[in-house]
């Protein structure tokens, strides 16, 4: 009898299992941001609160309401920075992207993370009044140009940003159709300031479609330490930061491998012009076929490596790297002893060839 009960009880237990202990109580973090007089009404969109531990562990975000206020809820008990972050906001009626032209900060009153007040939570508990009030930014704007005959989508291929090496300090935009470009909620600084041309997405054709511009710093130099500072004041204004971006060069070829290499061989080959022992900012994958085209090039003498290393495999779900031997154009693996290959501003350079060779097992 006593052997049936504790069949029975036994049974019972596992159909109801012992209670788990309750979950930790999370916390949340709220407060009212403002900004100055005079700023576009719907800034609010374009400001969101981002909280993260000290520890890592513990992160939460939150957009703003109209009236400036959020709350960061779903936390771990921790120390957080409070971060304010502006950017800019998507306008329906206009169809465009807005900047804001407010500094970002950390609480309390802080541009730099390291000097940020951290904001303390325990389990459950709701900490109020975490506020902020955003200063405006000081703006620089100006207008890019391409060469004639350039494709008339270039300027989605174009960003600009303005980097300061005192504050640290850092901002990017991208290029209206005409060309035009404002840097917004810029700190009183000297920044300077780059046009990178790089690529953009071709939604009819589906495919990343490179720029053969060259890039540059401000006022025509291709060297940061070149570049010709651009300092703002507070609040203020900085116009006619613009630029005239020159057609690059091109390099092209072809790139062949051993019979009996792996079929996707291609997809682990990169090739990159090198000038001057830093590589270009230029490069390019290969194609099926093991064609390659790089452009955007600035003019000089380059060095073209082609560089093997590994691919993903969706099927395997796996890295593979080929049995291949990196190599410098002409079929050399020493940096010194690569043909030089001199590239003229909008010339094109074809017929740089590699023939891989295999690699030892």
């Amino acid at each position: 009898m006593l052997a049936l009960i504790a069949l029975v009880l036994g049974a019972l237990w596992a159909l109801h299992p012992a209670p788990r202990a309750a979950a930790a109580e999370t916390a949340s973090i709220s407060g009212k941001v403002s900004a100055p007089a005079g700023t576009d009404p719907n800034w609010y969109k374009a400001v969101y609160v981002y909280a993260s531990s000290t520890d890592g562990e513990g992160w939460g975000v939150s957009a703003l309401a109209a009236n400036g206020t959020y709350t960061v809820r779903g936390l771990i008990a921790g120390d957080y920075r409070i971060e304010f972050s502006a950017s800019s906001y998507w306008d329906d009626e206009s169809q465009k992207e807005v900047p804001s032209n407010l500094v970002s900060e950390y609480y309390n009153d802080t541009v730099n993370a390291s000097d940020a007040t951290l904001v303390s939570v325990a389990a459950g508990a709701t900490k109020t009044g975490i506020n902020a009030a955003l200063a405006k930014g000081a703006p620089i704007s100006g207008k890019v140009t391409a060469p004639a005959g350039s494709d008339a989508n270039w300027y989605k291929a174009v960003w600009v940003d303005a980097s300061s090496s005192i504050t640290g300090g850092r901002q990017v935009a991208s290029l209206n159709a005409d060309g035009t470009y404002v840097l917004s909620g810029l700190l009183a600084d000297t920044y300077r300031i780059r046009f990178s041309a790089t690529s953009y997405w071709d939604f009819a054709t589906q495919k990343n479609v490179p720029s053969d511009l060259v890039s540059e710093y401000y006022n025509d130099a291709t060297d940061y330490d070149k570049a010709t500072p651009v300092t703002v004041a507070a609040g203020a204004t900085k116009t006619g930061i613009n630029a005239a971006l020159a057609k690059g060069a091109t390099v092209s070829g072809k790139v062949t491998a051993p019979a009996g290499s792996d079929a996707n061989w291609y997809k682990a080959v990169n090739v990159s012009a090198v000038k001057d022992g830093s590589v270009s900012s230029a490069s390019s994958a290969l194609n099926a076929d093991g064609t390659y085209t790089i452009r955007g090039l600035p003019e000089g003498s380059y060095r073209i490596q082609f560089y093997v290393s590994s691919s993903w495999d969706d099927t395997t779900q796996t890295s593979v790297t080929p049995n291949l031997l990196s190599e410098y154009y002409n079929d050399t693996t020493d940096y010194a002893q690569a043909t030089l290959i001199a590239l003229t501003s909008g010339a094109t350079k074809t017929g740089i060839n590699a023939t891989l060779a295999k690699g030892a097992t």
